[in-house]
């Protein structure tokens, strides 16, 4: 509901548009805010323009009622509010350091323009470490394909059937910086190991299409979105590369056998539903003298490390998914620590855009908490559960399944080789096991597990046509065959009520909340004078005027 996104910082000069109680909404806030909301949707009209107003409103609304209930006195709060003011002051000093090199020239901005209307068709190979996606690469400069490659990397069966194509896509559409790598390559070009929030991938680039003709009128319309994306981008590039200099210049140096033995402990925490490392209490079974690495001559211990981690967010913990991931986050810590430094020296702790920043994420987590705290309470009626069950039951249904397994080649010649031995008595899960080039499955003796018919796409209808026992194919899926055998069927049927009730009640909640939500604010907002400058409103000028800037028609 509540889509603070801007940092909130009075200035004097900024005219009052609004006051509730005793806090202010200046036009400069406003106006930030819905520069923010058209840069996510280029509408700007009345009703929007009233919608943002009401939130603003609302969002004062909870904060008095937080300070009300004297949530800045909480620990919780405390420990938070510590965490922002050193993230703020670091975040602050790596922008000003890179802003100095990302000023947005005019032609770049029209470039950004001219990308952002093209589709990039690409595939892609994911590793999720930078070792194994080396590896990968290695064998594609050694003449291996990507369509021979993508059954055993991907569990996606349409993606390792597909040798890992994933379509059409523009640059706001997938991960910046995978985006980023596709569109700098030449087509059937193949780029190095890319960086992902989710591991490494390698991406070879199919085809790229751009509109016939992009007008001056467009351009004028997009030009604020393309300059702050330009300027954003540039940013975020100066950002990296200083990150990689500094990160150099501490000379790191990890204890491989401390980083295996905390790596191991979060592998035998998630194993056994265990928490730990996401509430904060971090790696307790490895010793506090225990050294972790060598950063700029200096040892790090457990200790050390603990207290700089219990500084971030669960969030950032649970990024933690292999052992390349834990030495970035450790390598993230040291960084953090070598900017907080520099950061203070240059007094950024004590700069205006840094306190605004500081009061904007502290709101920013009293919000959500008081909103948490205010439909946390709620429970769905039963009798509502079963009246949307009783409705429309054919919402609640489990497909009709099939236990299958499979054997994927990559020729037919060699596919329907396979089907004659198998209907002469051959052992499927000993094929699968030698020749299947789907690893996963392979390692199973080919056994998939249950699915849909959809789940095997074009192949479904064959495959569900199938009895038990009996085998099917070869299909051919892109350049591969595959062969399958029905092991079980499980028919469609009605869930029952209890089956249903946790999925209708996943889907009412939010509802049920927004209400409880919006009956609370009310009652809130009632002791409250609010009052709204409509002069002031009208005064707001619509962030999408066009901007100039000599953008020629493309053919």
């Amino acid at each position: 509901m509540f889509f603070l996104s801007s940092c909130n910082s009075n200035t004097d000069t900024s005219p009052v548009l609004a006051r509730v109680g005793k806090a202010e909404i200046t036009q400069d806030e406003y106006e930030k805010r819905l520069r923010d909301v058209t840069m996510l949707a280029p509408v700007d009209n009345a009703p929007i323009r009233q919608a943002l107003l009401q939130t603003m409103i609302d969002e004062e609304v909870l904060l008095i009622e937080a300070d009300r209930r004297g949530l800045r006195e909480q620990e919780d709060f405390k420990q938070r509010s510590q965490a922002i003011r050193m993230d703020a002051a670091l975040e602050a000093y790596r922008e000003a350091i890179a802003d100095t090199k990302a000023v947005a020239q005019e032609e770049e901005i029209k470039q950004a323009f001219v990308l952002a209307n093209e589709q990039v068709a690409a595939r892609h190979l994911y590793a999720p470490s930078l070792e194994e996606a080396n590896t990968l690469y290695a064998k594609l400069q050694a003449g291996a394909t990507f369509e021979e490659l993508a059954p055993q990397v991907f569990k996606d069966y349409r993606l390792a059937s597909n040798g890992g194509y994933l379509g059409y896509f523009k640059w706001d559409e997938m991960e910046p910086n995978f985006t980023a790598a596709a569109q700098d390559l030449k087509k059937g070009e193949i780029s190095k190991p890319v960086r992902t929030k989710h591991g490494y991938s390698i991406i070879k680039l199919e085809d790229r299409v751009r509109p016939p003709i992009l007008t001056e009128t467009e351009y004028g319309v997009q030009r604020k979105k393309m300059k702050w994306i330009t300027a954003h981008r540039k940013r975020a590039r100066e950002i990296q590369k200083m990150d990689a200099k500094t990160f150099q210049s501490l000379n790191v140096q990890f204890q491989d056998a401390v980083i295996t033995q905390m790596f191991e402990q979060i592998q035998r925490d998630r194993a056994n539903s265990n928490q730990l490392l996401e509430e904060g209490v971090l790696f307790d079974a490895l010793p506090e003298t225990a050294v972790v690495a060598q950063i700029a001559g200096k040892n790090w211990t457990m200790n050390d490390f603990r207290a700089r981690a219990a500084q971030t967010s669960a969030r950032q913990r649970s990024r933690i998914q292999t052992k390349d991931d834990l030495k970035d986050f450790i390598g993230g810590l040291a960084l953090r620590d070598e900017y907080l430094r520099r950061a203070k020296r240059a007094g950024f702790e004590k700069n205006a855009n840094v306190l605004a920043t500081i009061r904007h994420q502290e709101n920013l987590f009293l919000l959500e908490k008081m909103t948490r705290l205010l439909t946390n309470s709620v429970r769905m009626p039963l009798d509502s559960l079963r009246y949307v069950y009783s409705e429309r039951p054919q919402d609640y249904v489990f497909p009709e399944m099939a236990r299958v397994r499979e054997i994927t080649v990559a020729n037919q010649a060699q596919s329907r080789s396979m089907v004659r031995q198998l209907k002469n008595g051959a052992d499927f899960s000993e094929l699968a096991k030698r020749y299947s080039l789907r690893k996963w499955s392979a390692e199973r003796g080919g056994e998939v597990g249950y699915v849909t018919k959809a789940d095997l796409g074009q192949m479904g209808d064959g495959v569900f046509n199938l009895k038990p026992g009996e085998i099917g194919g070869p299909y051919q899926q892109g350049e591969y065959f595959s062969i399958f055998e029905v092991m079980e069927r499980l028919p469609a049927r009605q869930k029952t009520f209890d089956e249903a009730k946790a999925g209708i009640e996943e889907m009412l909640l939010p509802i049920y909340q927004q209400r409880a939500l919006r009956k609370q604010l009310e009652a809130l907002r009632q002791p409250l004078a609010v009052d709204v400058n409509q002069q002031v409103l009208q005064q707001v000028k619509s962030p999408l005027q066009a901007e100039s800037g000599g953008m020629r028609p493309t053919q």
